[in-house]
């Protein structure tokens, strides 16, 4: 999925003979290999740019479609069209803005010439509707990227190889509920001992000790700093958007039931030396707010930060490697898939330790099913973008394209 950088939507992919190129349909912003630019471009335009952008260190405003990084500001040359493009060394990626370059078609102008597409045919008119109806797009724009990685808090967890949040479902308000249980949390570990575990933790031999109600408190205490910390991390990536999706009776109620179905599941699931001692934490109720949104918002996804290695063409022959940090984005059932897949591979061959709960984990993903099945609302069609196939862009279609130009 690549990002269009000036209205933050999705762009949408063509294949054309020289390659695939990338586009969107509001900014008529326009995203292309190296190699697709030199069917366009020509391959003297294409390599003056490329070893432009190795040479002038210019950081532009626009950041990678792919990657996210700050992209270089290249300044053509006269002989071209001496406008400013976007170059991404990393992902050998070109960003075209409107308005320039109209050899490198817009593929929607293909659709408009048999009058079936929404979309005004003319460059000018179409940046114009854009840049008119830009508030009207604004959260549109926040349900398909959001902030992701790019914000601060999110980009270091990324390091430690945890998922980054690429989409926010545009509302308007902040997860209160949600932020009172993650403070409740902070307060409690601040408090923590060992007679509070062994109290109110959850005891799968015992599920009904006081009264039951340590399926409940048993989700706000943590055993150590870690444990709190991770935990947070994933409660506030799903929690939010589930909270202003289910509103706040339902929400109330989901809170009220996950654990409770957790602690069900462990009663009769768990066994061994683990069922006899208390078991702590919220990742219950993280996989079931995870398994919940990823069956309520399947075309989300999540970032994650690996290490990759580029290999690049030498002006001087041969190839050269580079070593940097890329964004793999992977929907978000994907990762939960995942997890589901990995306590249940732990569960069966290792049982439950010391340390892990594993049929805690399984418990909070068959409560996210059973409560999405009952509580969830039906998808929101103006805030669940799917994505469309390619258009085609033919040698003969080209043609007439560049005749009418």
């Amino acid at each position: 999925m690549l990002i269009d950088p000036i209205s933050g939507f999705k762009m949408k992919r063509a294949r054309a003979k020289g390659g695939i190129l990338w586009y969107c349909p509001y900014s008529r912003g326009r995203a292309l290999t190296v190699a697709c630019a030199k069917k366009f471009l020509g391959a003297d335009g294409t390599r003056e740019i490329w070893v432009r952008s190795g040479l002038i260190k210019i950081t532009s405003e626009y950041r990678c479609p792919s990657c996210t990084k700050k992209m270089i500001a290249v300044q053509e040359p006269k002989w071209m069209s001496g406008v400013t493009v976007d170059v991404c060394r990393a992902c050998h990626m070109i960003f075209i803005e409107p308005d320039e370059h109209n050899e490198v078609p817009h593929p929607e102008d293909f659709i408009n010439q048999h009058g079936d597409s929404t979309v005004v045919g003319r460059t000018g008119e179409a940046a114009a509707e854009f840049f008119i109806s830009k508030d009207k797009h604004e959260a549109d724009k926040k349900a398909l990227v959001g902030d992701g990685p790019e914000k601060y808090s999110r980009e270091i967890m990324t390091y430690l190889l945890l998922p980054g949040e690429m989409s926010e479902h545009g509302y308007a308000r902040l997860g209160w509920i949600s932020i009172a249980i993650m403070l409740l949390c902070v307060f409690v570990y601040s408090q923590s001992s060992e007679a509070i575990v062994q109290f109110f933790g959850f005891i799968p031999d015992k599920p009904f000790k006081n009264l039951g109600l340590n399926m409940l408190s048993t989700i706000f205490i943590h055993a150590n700093l870690l444990h709190l910390i991770f935990n947070l991390y994933f409660f506030n990536m799903f929690s939010d958007d589930i909270e202003e999706n289910l509103g706040p009776k339902k929400y109330f109620t989901f809170l009220f039931l996950a654990p409770i179905i957790t602690g069900i599941f462990m009663a009769g699931f768990d066994s061994g030396a683990s069922a006899s001692k208390p078991h702590v934490g919220l990742s219950g109720l993280v996989m079931a707010c995870m398994v919940y949104y990823a069956l309520q918002f399947p075309k989300s996804r999540l970032a994650y930060l690996f290490p990759a290695i580029h290999a690049m063409r030498l002006t001087s022959g041969g190839v050269g490697f580079m070593r940097a940090l890329r964004w793999i984005r992977l929907p978000v059932w994907v990762v939960a898939a995942f997890y589901v897949l990995k306590d249940f591979i732990m569960y069966k061959y290792f049982g439950d330790t010391a340390n892990v709960s594993y049929t805690g984990h399984l418990g909070g993903a068959l409560a996210g099913v059973i409560l999405w099945a009952t509580l969830s609302h039906k998808p929101d069609p103006k805030r669940d973008y799917d994505v469309t196939g390619e258009i085609e862009i033919t040698p003969g279609r080209l043609l007439k394209y560049q005749q009418t130009k």
